[in-house]
């Protein structure tokens, strides 16, 4: 017993200078270890939080960008008159809190003749939205560089913060997009449209970031204008020029030639400020949409607060636990293997997956107790989480099954025996839809009024998935029932429309397009809602595009007029429908299917009957965008006049 206790002592007494030694290294590197992985933690933390606000900021300029593009693109592809994207552009300066001001600026005569000048401006003043008229010898927008810089760069364009006088009257930037008059054979600028976005808004948000307790953000443009710093107003930034940064913010022109060397990134700005006491670092990246950069400025110190109060306990807890340790160390150790080794054992069979096996109990509240209750909690949750996976996986296969139904349901909602009418020897049609999703937006349908007149149309609804699918029935439901009472597709049209605008509060549209074939008169009569302009393929190789009067989309705006025309048809002219679907159907090196490639399958068809067309047409944007995934819904609708 005397030996054994002697052979304990001297084991605890190795084991105990061991451990004070090495106690001692840690302790010693503790310090230097915690401070470079804690600030490594804190760049970390503070890159990350630069990359969030960037992303969020990011994010509200792109929503912000949407607006002025599509009001181009109703401009450039609609027959949209002055009182209607007046309408527009007001709803939207009212509606968005971000937004303080936008306009349509025409180029020099583009809209009167015999006027130099013509830009509407949206503005927002005490709570009201104001309108006037931008452009005069004070005013010559076409020298500022929200007017300019798109016309000469041929792309949308985010100015360089300024105060807009005699515009907007404050600290601003403004996103510009050029639209233009396009032809087959050229593109020419008539003007921009654009969106204001105050400094002081975008200050409010970038002031909401913190960083510990001195910590704060700042924005500086791509040519060194301070678009955002704490405590600074607009009025404040636009007197600060980068002669004048050192003045109020010590080494800040130093700091802003740095940053725009690279798109992000994180360094110590101590030599920058070398009046400082202070340990200083600066985090940045670049906001993509706008080539700005932002930056976030901490203090060192405060991050190393918790690591020299963390070094004093473990040097206090040290000292009094070397001759605790020394006296219960043998004890720990013969108590605590023993347990373990069962534990490892039973552990081994639990990754076998043998999860039922009853786990050795220690029957204590050290740290033993605690890794047995951790195996135990580990088994528990194992099992909980192969059952949940199981119960996932149906839920997922019943949702799978359901939008398959749906799929279903939709498709049998459009005809797909062809041909349609076998009886009737005047009118082929032929027609294929391929979704993108389970469910999709496009549609089309037709049917004979009576004996003589075949009414069609086709559709295709904003966005994809299961609310353009209802979307796509409401449509569909719409047109069948109120094509048995009306006889104008003009006002077939118009009452479709006002019935969609109705509890619309996501703002869904539908691209529409309808005619009403008389046969005894060969006589095409039709109305365009915002749809793609079809074509009237006619033999050896010739055709024509439809291309009057297209109108805004349905469910955008209730009570609109809508127009009809009519166009004689000779025999065997083909009346070929299609969604975007096919011309913006994408290849491997992202070009376009386009219009071009789509003419010429219609010249090389154009003597063949409405299923061939329709199937090499769709054959050939198939082969086209092999290899990629289709993004949207695929609809072509061919109808001949025999």
């Amino acid at each position: 017993m005397s030996i054994k206790k002697s052979l304990a002592f001297k084991l605890s007494l190795y084991i105990l200078i061991t451990i004070i030694i090495i106690f001692s290294i840690i302790l010693y590197y503790n310090y230097r270890i915690s401070r470079n992985l804690i600030l490594s933690d804190a760049k970390n933390d503070a890159q990350n939080l630069t990359e969030l606000t960037v992303s969020r900021i990011e994010n509200i300029l792109n929503s912000l960008e949407k607006f002025p593009e599509n009001v181009v693109a109703f401009i450039e592809n609609t027959e949209i008159n002055e009182n209607e994207l007046n309408s527009i552009i007001k709803q939207t300066v009212e509606n968005d809190n971000l937004i303080f001001a936008s306009s349509i600026a025409y180029a020099e005569h583009g809209f009167y003749k015999d006027s130099l000048f013509h830009a509407i401006y949206y503005y927002k003043k005490d709570g009201e939205t104001l309108k006037k008229y931008l452009g005069s010898t004070e005013y010559n927008y076409f020298d500022l560089e929200w007017f300019n810089s798109p016309r000469e760069l041929n792309h949308a364009f985010w100015t360089e913060p300024y105060f807009d006088k005699g515009g907007g009257n404050i600290m601003m930037s403004t996103y510009s997009v050029p639209f233009y008059k396009k032809t087959r054979t050229e593109k020419k600028f008539l003007g921009v449209v654009t969106i204001d976005i105050s400094l002081d808004k975008l200050r409010e948000i970038v002031s909401n970031i913190s960083f510990y307790e001195s910590g704060f953000a700042f924005i500086i443009s791509n040519k060194g204008s301070i678009v955002s710093f704490p405590k600074t107003d607009s009025v404040q930034m636009q007197k600060l020029k980068p002669a004048s940064w050192n003045k109020f913010y010590p080494g800040l022109a130093e700091i802003y030639s740095k940053i725009r060397t690279e798109e992000k990134g994180i360094f110590s700005i101590n030599k920058i400020l070398a009046d400082s006491d202070i340990d200083k670092w600066i985090s940045f990246t670049q906001i993509p949409s706008t080539n700005w950069s932002l930056g976030i400025i901490f203090s060192e110190q405060e991050l190393l607060v918790s690591i020299k109060v963390l070094t004093q306990k473990l040097l206090f807890i040290g000292i009094f636990g070397m001759v605790f340790l020394f006296i219960i160390i043998i004890f720990i150790s013969r108590r605590n293997l023993r347990p373990l080794k069962k534990l490892a054992e039973a552990t081994t069979l639990i990754g076998k997956g043998n999860f039922d096996l009853d786990l050795p109990m220690a029957n204590t509240k050290d740290e033993i107790g605690q890794l047995e209750y951790s195996f135990s909690k580990m088994q528990s949750e194992l099992k909980d989480y192969i059952k949940n996976l199981k119960e996932t996986t149906t839920a997922k296969e019943k949702i799978e099954n359901e939008l398959k139904i749906a799929k279903d349901i939709q498709m049998g909602m459009l005809i797909k025996d062809f041909p349609p009418f076998p009886e009737n020897k005047e009118i082929d049609v032929f027609a294929s839809l391929i979704s993108a999703k389970e469910v999709g937006g496009d549609f089309y349908d037709f049917f004979f009024l009576d004996e003589n007149k075949l009414c069609f149309s086709i559709g295709d609804v904003s966005g994809k998935g299961v609310p353009a699918a209802l979307f796509m029935a409401k449509t569909l439901t719409l047109f069948r029932a109120i094509s048995k009472k009306e006889v104008s597709p003009n006002r077939i049209i118009e009452e479709i429309n006002n019935d969609l605008c109705k509890f619309n509060e996501n703002s869904m549209f539908v691209t529409f397009f309808m005619g009403i074939i008389d046969v005894s008169r060969a006589e095409l009569e039709f109305c365009n809602a915002g749809h793609n302009k079809p074509y009237v393929v006619k033999n050896q190789g010739k055709f024509t595009k439809i291309t009057d009067l297209n109108g805004l989309p349905m469910g955008i705006i209730s009570n609109q007029n809508y127009s009809s025309g009519t166009i004689k048809l000779a025999i065997n002219d083909k009346i070929m429908l299609y969604t975007d679907g096919i011309t913006e159907a994408i290849d491997k090196n992202s070009d376009f299917y386009g219009e071009k490639r789509l003419e010429n399958i219609l010249s090389i068809n154009s003597d063949s009957k409405p299923e061939t067309i329709t199937n090499n047409l769709l054959n050939d944007v198939i082969s086209f965008a092999t290899g990629v995934e289709q993004a949207d819904d695929i609809t072509i609708l061919t109808i001949e006049y025999k």
